[in-house]
């Protein structure tokens, strides 16, 4: 029989009973405490504890009640907070992050490039940065912001702002409010108010008035025919230089009054005649107020031939557009009146010749 050189005694006996039996009847690592090394609890989740103040947790990590957390922390994969939370100090999150619930966010907030904030719903918030320009998104509705301006739209209809002003685009139609330029408008404009402008105002399409007063006073409007520009016609001696007679060619009576279809609006009632339906509100208008009926008047042709291109209107290429009538009917006039005269001259001397014979005869 071989003796132990170190025997246990029966008070030493009795002691470490004791402590099995408390290992056995208390809560397991109730009160456990690491000094040095680690601590590593593994299965389908795993949690590690180092000595040097270092938390792992691998899978998922659910409490109940408070978690209060200081210091640095790094969160890689899908992180889910229920309920309240709060984030105080630094927080960085690598991957997909869901909040449910009210959070309080105090301090720098920050996403890098490339990631997003969302908030879902029937119209979801989406915050981002794409090329270096920061998007928000709500719902249909995006605002894109860079350096120079931003744009704010739902699809085809855009609001773009920047340095030098503001551009309101709907479709192919813009509005554009410029420090430079001024206000440009792309497309119809329709307003149910007065228009009033301290500067320029330039159309470069069609322009519709509807609601013009009458009156019986005489025709005062000019169109230059190169810049576009409306002028009020003048004639007072004022308003004139280097006035002198004209020379006028009696071939002007022989110009004669003609009638004819107004090119224009046979194409028009052509191109709305074969214009899919419906028709636009444009359509519409253009349409009821089309009226097709022979015009009569003069050809310019007619006019330029007969000597009188000073009475003619040409394009800013120099092609034979119209005819100053006005001016025309005046000219006309004047050979009329000048030939009544010269007439006039003639019955008066054949006149006193016929006196002076009726007084010999009397003799």
């Amino acid at each position: 029989m071989t003796v132990r050189e170190d025997p246990i005694s029966k008070q030493e006996f009795y002691e470490l009973k004791r402590q099995v039996r408390e290992l056995a009847t208390q809560s397991p690592l109730r009160s456990a405490s690491i000094t040095e090394g680690r601590l590593r609890v593994g299965g389908s989740a795993i949690l590690l504890i180092d000595s040097d103040g270092g938390v792992v947790i691998e899978g998922s990590l659910d409490g109940d009640g408070n978690i209060t957390w200081t210091g640095a922390a790094l969160f890689e994969g899908t992180f889910t907070a229920k309920g309240t939370t709060r984030f105080e100090g630094d927080t960085t999150q690598v991957g997909p992050f869901h909040i449910e619930g009210a959070t309080d966010l105090k301090g720098d907030f920050a996403v890098k490039s490339g990631g997003k904030i969302t908030v879902e719903g029937s119209n979801p918030i989406v915050l981002s940065q794409i090329a270096g320009a920061a998007q928000m998104q709500l719902g249909a509705a995006k605002l894109i912001g860079a350096a120079d301006g931003f744009v704010l739209g739902v699809s085809d209809r855009l609001v773009y702002g920047g340095i030098g002003g503001v551009t309101v685009q709907g479709g192919a139609n813009s509005v554009s409010v410029n420090n430079a330029t001024g206000t440009a408008v792309v497309g119809a404009l329709t307003t149910t108010g007065n228009v009033d402008s301290a500067a320029n105002v330039h159309a470069r399409g069609n322009f519709y008035n509807q609601g013009i007063t009458t009156d019986t006073s005489a025709a005062n409007v000019f169109i230059h025919a190169t810049s576009g520009r409306i002028y009020r016609v003048s004639s007072a001696t004022r308003f004139k230089s280097d006035i002198r007679e004209l020379e006028l060619d009696p071939a002007l009576l022989g110009v004669r009054v003609k009638d004819w279809l107004d090119a224009g609006q046979v194409s028009q009632a052509v191109d709305l005649f074969h214009a899919p339906r419906p028709f636009t509100r444009e359509q519409d208008s253009e349409w009821e107020a089309l009226t097709i009926r022979r015009v009569p008047g003069v050809i310019a042709e007619d006019v330029e031939a007969a000597g009188a291109g000073a009475f003619s209107t040409y394009a800013p290429d120099g092609q034979l557009e119209g005819v100053q009538y006005d001016r025309l009917a005046l000219a006309r006039t004047q050979i009329l009146a000048d030939q009544l005269g010269a007439q006039q001259k003639q019955i008066d001397a054949l006149q006193r010749q016929v006196n002076e014979l009726i007084e010999l005869l009397a003799a």
